[in-house]
């Protein structure tokens, strides 16, 4: 996964689920307002990118995988 990809879904994370962060404040919300300047995070501070870090390295083949796949 390239950098420029992790950032596209980060950024779509942030703006399809609830997160607190990623530039969006709020007035009427404290929480809101002191993470405004954070990078998207979910409730609890769950960082959005460790999520996406995550998911990318489950996705990956693992190198028997990727071997026996090649082998057929």
């Amino acid at each position: 996964m390239t950098k420029a990809q992790e950032d596209r879904i980060v950024t779509e994370i942030g703006n399809c689920f609830a997160t607190f962060g990623g530039g969006r404040g709020s007035e009427y919300n404290p929480i809101a307002e002191w993470t405004k300047d954070k990078p998207p995070m979910f409730a609890m501070g769950v960082d959005v990118r460790s999520v996406v870090q995550f998911v990318a390295a489950a996705l990956k083949p693992t190198r028997a995988k990727r071997r026996r796949a090649g082998s057929r």
